[in-house]
C-alpha cells in the first residue's frame, strides 16, 4: 500500500477539489485532500453524488469558469 498524503503537500498550484454531499465516499476524504493541498479551494455540491460534472452541470462548470478567471 502506497501513502501518498505527504506527498499532497507539495502540491503549490491552485487545485480545485470537487465533492458530492449525496456521494457514497466520505467528504472527509475531500477535507484531507483540500487542508493537505495548500492553495485549493473545496466545493461541496448539495443534490450530488459521485458525478458532479452530470448532476451538477451548471454550477460544476460555474465553479471551474470562476476558478480560473
Amino acid at each position: 500500500i502506497f501513502h501518498l498524503l505527504s506527498e499532497l503537500e507539495k502540491i503549490f498550484i491552485p487545485t480545485l477539489i470537487f465533492h458530492g454531499k449525496q456521494d457514497i465516499i466520505s467528504p472527509r476524504t475531500s477535507y484531507i485532500l483540500h487542508k493537505k493541498i495548500k492553495n485549493s479551494k473545496l466545493i461541496l455540491l448539495n443534490k450530488c453524488g459521485h458525478f458532479p460534472f452530470i448532476e451538477q452541470r451548471i454550477k460544476f462548470f460555474d465553479e471551474i469558469k470562476c476558478f480560473l478567471k
